[in-house]
């Protein structure tokens, strides 16, 4: 019976991965087929040449250059404001006794479970009112509204784990509250500072509604809204799509495999109980 299971697990798992897998290797794989290969009625999963013509046409003939420094620009600050944003809320509700301190912890997490969507409206008059539609600054504020909260939650379990006779005797020692802050809970909570990076860079790098919405002109489109312009009302450029796609996985798979410890490990020791 153990040994069916055994065989029952590794069938599943073999399962999902083909499920995970087999899409990206079909799109990395398309990504080099020439047009005549790639739009037949019984398309081949096993390559029959190398070209490069549709990463030509997406880097000389496209405006994908482009959309990738500004998705690089967006994300990048996101990622920076909201592990910095994230940090100083998660110690402040953890470290600092005030009225009401749980029910906003509790009120941070329930802003990320409802659907960005939901945002939309109240988003769009905020950023009008700012005058910030169609600009960097808009589109990262608008980013930050997902990935903050999570971030303090995440970042909140782990100041909550570190013992408060560390910080005391930091403060013996001379330290000041913002000197504990930046000597001791900092550097010990680096493995969680690794995740939410990671996490707030990916949802930033793949959203795709608000960028839709919020950003217009050209020049400031990022990659998942610049995807469309290879679509048209009577023709679907799908080998410029499937280069663009493979684009857009590059950085997020090699900042993952980079760090892909640090985020685990951030994801359960941040897993503890008050």
């Amino acid at each position: 019976m153990k040994m069916l299971g055994k065989i029952g697990k590794a069938i599943g798992i073999v399962i999902l991965l083909a499920i995970v897998v087999v899409p990206f290797l079909w799109m990395v794989i398309s990504s080099f087929t020439p047009a005549e290969s790639l739009f037949v009625k019984n398309p081949s999963f096993i390559p029959k040449g190398f070209w490069t013509g549709w990463y030509e046409n997406v880097f000389v003939s496209s405006n994908v250059p482009q959309y990738f420094i500004n998705s690089l620009i967006v994300s990048s600050a996101v990622m920076v404001i909201t592990v910095v944003v994230s940090a100083l809320g998660a110690y402040s509700l953890t470290r600092f006794k005030f009225r009401g301190r749980n029910l906003l912890s509790h009120v941070i997490l329930c802003t990320y479970i409802f659907p960005p969507i939901l945002l939309m409206l109240p988003l769009n008059t905020i950023l009008t009112n700012l005058d910030l539609v169609d600009t960097f600054l808009g589109i990262i504020l608008a980013h930050l509204t997902i990935t903050i909260p999570l971030g303090i939650w995440m970042m909140r379990s782990f100041f909550a784990a570190i013992p408060r006779e560390l910080e005391e005797a930091g403060m013996i020692d001379g330290l000041s509250k913002i000197g504990v802050f930046r000597k001791i809970a900092i550097p010990m909570s680096g493995v969680a500072i690794f995740s939410i990076g990671l996490f707030s860079f990916i949802q930033s790098w793949n959203e795709y509604l608000y960028s839709s919405v919020f950003l217009i002109s050209t020049n400031r489109k990022t990659l998942p809204i610049g995807i469309r312009e290879f679509i048209a009302h009577y023709d679907i450029r799908w080998g410029e799509i499937m280069a663009t796609s493979v684009l857009i996985s590059i950085p997020v798979i090699v900042i993952f495999v980079s760090i892909q410890k640090y985020f685990i490990a951030g994801l359960t020791a941040g897993a503890v109980k008050e």
